[in-house]
């Protein structure tokens, strides 16, 4: 295991996240998914106070998820782009994508909040493949 890998590839979502749950791209989705209303100053300011704890929760589970996805590739001999890709994907549409249309099923969420949330979900998975593969 390349260790400067696993933590650039746990880095990548934090990255990805900030851009892409920003008031600019699609935070107001996003915020709208969970009830919030991102002109509600209370709503923002529960939020900016639960932060700290929700981010390190998201570092410390993206760190797992780059050692479990460094060590399938390891396991399977993945070393390409090609079947880093394509297993991260089968990964992915497996266990992350097939989870999160379940709950989504169940709890009747907006189309626009699921799409989000699971192109984020694979990009993240993507970009921490490219950063084991790559590194």
């Amino acid at each position: 295991m390349n260790i400067l890998a696993i933590i650039a590839a746990a880095i990548v979502p934090m990255i990805l996240g900030s851009i892409w749950y920003s008031m600019k791209v699609f935070g107001k989705v996003w915020l709208r998914g969970i009830g919030k209303d991102p002109s509600n100053p209370a709503h923002m300011e529960q939020l900016k106070k639960g932060a700290p704890r929700a981010m390190t929760i998201s570092l410390l589970m993206s760190l797992l998820s780059a050692i479990v996805l460094s060590s399938i590739f390891d396991q399977f001999g993945i070393v390409t782009v090609k079947d880093a890709f394509c297993t991260t994907l089968t990964i992915w549409a497996g266990f992350t994508f097939a989870v999160m249309l379940t709950h989504a099923a169940y709890e009747m969420k907006d189309k626009k909040y699921f799409l989000v949330q699971a192109s984020y979900q694979l990009l993240s998975a993507i970009g921490m493949a490219l950063a084991l593969i790559l590194l």
